[in-house]
């Protein structure tokens, strides 16, 4: 999963595998070169990707690695190395080139704006400074994050590098503006690209401290991430002191006092020689493993930051109220029974490779009526647990029998799944990563489901039906979708359409008319009931609409996965991507709604729904996020922190204002307001031509 998302990205025009071969630029710059040329060759484009893949697939020197120092090893290098390069190479090619006079510069200017808004990244957000939550994932919120350990913090919190070169920037746009391209080329070199380094540098110190506290923890990937860079551009000058840190930040050394001293040593060499123009004190100084001061400067002391006191007796948590509870879903009975369609399950408009197999799996739907329609907790539980009506399984997998061990089986069945692993991310403790390598199953679904069935909050039949749609079932269909991407790949035409069978089929369900309100009990009843609650006429959803043509898109797309096609699969991920979008713009309406009515309960369903969408979209929020997830109890904090992060996420999908939904109808002022609310928020994040205070045209910058 970790590499499908590194070869062909989620949130960015350009994926990080192209920034790590170079390929968003014509020229590599002269660090680029420079690391080339110390780790293989100066022409080889190749060795960055190379590392990053040894990482991701846990080969060679990263075999043995613990997945808390594996997730390290991944986050500093493509923080430190693969962003670093991608930044240094489209402001050098942004210029050289106005400095050349081959291009126009209005194209210099948006290489320029590129490479900023690879160093600030956009969960950084437009308030100056960036981020007012959590830093976010670029060397911009490296250096913020950093910075109080070094004492280098203005008197915001805010690393002081960042202030100089956010000045830095505007003043080589300024210049580029004006034609003044020798003016640009003297701040870049002066102001600007002494600078780039900083946070590296911090973030290897730092790594070598913590790994130094903790052998077994993070800090040993960390050091060896964020040092890469800093071998190749320091080798020609220091190359005693860089063979110094190659070998203490060697992905196999258990670092020691020895390599920590030892590097500290080796970087303030390097700092005092005089062909490094880096100002020291942007680097500032930190406290080593027995709290004593490390200066970096030679010669010069810089006081570092005081040890975090010890004796502070801890603050009381705050007593938190949990809001009123109001149940919006009354106990139901049976939903009406339609009649048979002569076109069959998806009435004639998706056509079927095996539509008896599909019947089979479509069945599924019968076991979540028949937890809906229960007569106690009890019936209810057993038929989630065992399954009734798909005891073969699902297409391809006969031990997923029931809706339970959709979640008990994932991690066997959906772990190299991108969005199974969002999820994962999302409701992980970080200490829990660990466990779950060993073969520990993972079902935080079921475990929601449970909760649903023990709630006295709401209607519990109706709760876990719903939660084992939204996120039993939907896991299982966004995984048939990867797996026919994968058949693709292999040209298995015919497997790959009947894993889409086995999806569309999921997604209808038995006894789903076609358009109908109070019908089904599927992923296509969920946007139904949205639109119902919206006050629309009784007809089928928009997002509906859109994903049976999505499907029917996906299926032209499968039907032409043969070897003279060899791209077809890349179509079909990116098709996978719009599908599941339209899965989360029914997790939107919903959840909008129920936030509105004050339906606390059903709020924190699709909350929990939404969260690992919204944390991909912005890796910063986790924390933030943390506090939203509740499962069932009223959490008075959820909505808010939803509300903060939607703008982000919503543009991040690609959803819009439209795909909110119409309340217009809906006779309540409350989803009037909350919808008109995110709209306005939504717009207002995707106008912003800002990060961090630093203005850009939109049109230049990848997210």
């Amino acid at each position: 999963a970790a590499m499908e998302i590194y070869s062909f990205g989620w949130n960015s025009i350009f994926s990080l595998q192209q920034l790590a071969r170079g390929e968003t630029t014509a020229d590599m710059s002269a660090d680029f070169v420079s690391a080339a040329t110390y780790f293989t060759t100066a022409q080889d484009t190749e060795f960055l990707h190379e590392m990053v893949k040894d990482v991701l697939m846990k080969t060679g020197s990263f075999a043995t690695a613990s997945g808390e120092q594996l997730q390290a090893f991944a986050d500093s290098l493509l923080r430190g190395a693969v962003l670093y390069m991608a930044v240094v190479n489209e402001m050098e090619e942004a210029i050289n080139s106005a400095v050349a006079g081959t291009v126009e510069i209005e194209d210099s200017q948006k290489l320029w704006d590129a490479g900023v808004a690879y160093y600030i990244g956009s969960t950084e957000g437009f308030h100056v400074g960036g981020s007012k939550k959590a830093p976010g994932e670029s060397l911009f919120g490296l250096a913020n994050r950093l910075c109080n350990d070094f004492g280098v913090c203005n008197t915001d919190g805010k690393a002081n590098v960042n202030d100089d070169l956010l000045t830095a920037f505007s003043a080589v746009q300024n210049a580029l503006e004006t034609s003044n391209a020798n003016g640009a080329s003297q701040t870049y070199t002066n102001d600007i690209k002494p600078n780039l380094v900083v946070p590296l540098i911090q973030g290897l110190l730092d790594a070598m401290l913590e790994a130094g506290k903790d052998q077994a923890g993070p800090g040993r990937g960390d050091a060896y991430g964020y040092s890469r860079v800093l071998l190749g551009i320091y080798n020609q000058i220091a190359p005693s002191d860089v063979l110094t840190i190659q070998q203490a930040t060697a992905p196999t050394n258990v670092i020691d006092a020895t390599d920590v001293n030892a590097v500290f040593l080796a970087v303030e060499e390097i700092i005092e020689d005089p062909a490094v123009t880096t100002d020291c004190a942007e680097i500032g100084a930190t406290r080593g493993l027995n709290d004593e001061s490390k200066d970096i400067c030679a010669g010069i002391i810089i006081e570092a930051p005081q040890p975090t006191p010890t004796t502070e007796a801890p603050n009381s948590a705050p007593v938190v109220t949990p809001a009123p509870v109001i149940v919006t879903r009354a106990p139901v009975g049976d939903k009406p029974v339609p009649v048979d369609h002569q076109d069959g399950l998806a009435w004639g408009r998706f056509t079927f490779t095996d539509e008896a197999q599909a019947n089979k799996d479509a069945a599924v739907a019968l076991d979540v009526k028949g937890i809906w329609v229960a007569a106690d907790v009890a019936a209810a539980t057993t038929l989630y647990q065992n399954g009734v009506n798909f005891a073969t399984g699902v297409t391809g997998y006969t031990a997923v029998t029931s809706l339970q061990k959709m979640s008990t089986q994932s991690k066997v069945v959906m772990r190299q799944d991108a969005i199974y692993n969002f999820y994962r991310y999302a409701v992980y403790t970080p200490e829990t990563f660990d466990t779950q390598e060993t073969g520990d199953a993972w079902d935080f679904a079921n475990k929601v489901v449970t909760a649903a069935l023990g709630t006295t909050n709401a209607d519990p039949l109706v709760l876990a039906a719903e939660s084992a749609v939204v996120l039993n079932s939907y896991l299982m269909i966004i995984h048939q979708l990867y797996e026919a991407t994968q058949s693709c790949k292999i040209n298995s035409s015919n497997a790959a359409l009947r894993m889409l069978d086995s999806a569309v089929a999921m997604w209808i369900g038995d006894e789903q008319g076609d358009g109908k309100f109070n019908s089904g009990y599927m992923m296509y009843s969920m946007a139904q009931l949205a639109m119902d609650h919206y006050g629309a006429a009784e007809a089928e959803s928009p997002i509906n609409t859109e994903l049976m043509t999505l499907f029917n898109d996906a299926k032209s797309i499968l039907q032409q996965c043969t070897s003279a096609n060899p791209t077809q699969f890349i179509k079909m991920r990116m098709k996978v991507r719009e599908i599941n979008t339209a899965f989360v713009k029914v997790f939107v309406q919903n959840w909008l709604w129920y936030a509105s009515a004050g339906d606390k309960i059903f709020e924190e369903l699709f909350t929990v729904a939404l969260v690992p969408h919204l944390n991909a979209c912005g890796a910063g929020n986790y924390d933030f996020l943390q506090g939203a997830t509740s499962l069932f109890t009223g959490n008075p904090a959820g909505k808010d922190i939803i509300l903060n992060t939607l703008p982000q996420g919503l543009a991040c999908l690609g959803i819009t204002c439209a795909d909110l939904g119409d309340p217009s109808t809906s006779g309540r002022p409350g989803l009037v307001s909350i919808v008109g609310d995110a709209c306005t928020d939504l717009e207002t994040f995707e106008n912003s031509s800002f990060f961090a205070g630093y203005q850009v045209d939109p049109s230049s910058t990848p997210k």
